[in-house]
């Protein structure tokens, strides 16, 4: 994959799902990792693309 910069708005990120959550890892929940999630674009609202999910992932300053 090729490395991206972009960031993405917080406003711009609606109905995300997470996979990874291990409650005996309570409160960091190191191993958690968004897999769905869907971005707002000029015409709506469309799934995120595998380098979109990424970058959510990669920003540890969202604050979700």
């Amino acid at each position: 994959m090729k490395h991206l910069l972009k960031k993405l708005n917080v406003k711009d990120i609606r109905s995300f799902q997470v996979e990874g959550i291990e409650t005996s890892d309570y409160p960091d929940f190191c191993d958690a990792y968004i897999y769905s999630a869907e971005v707002l674009t000029d015409t709506g609202w469309r799934d995120a693309t595998e380098e979109e999910l990424y970058i959510i992932n990669e920003d540890r300053d969202l604050p979700f």
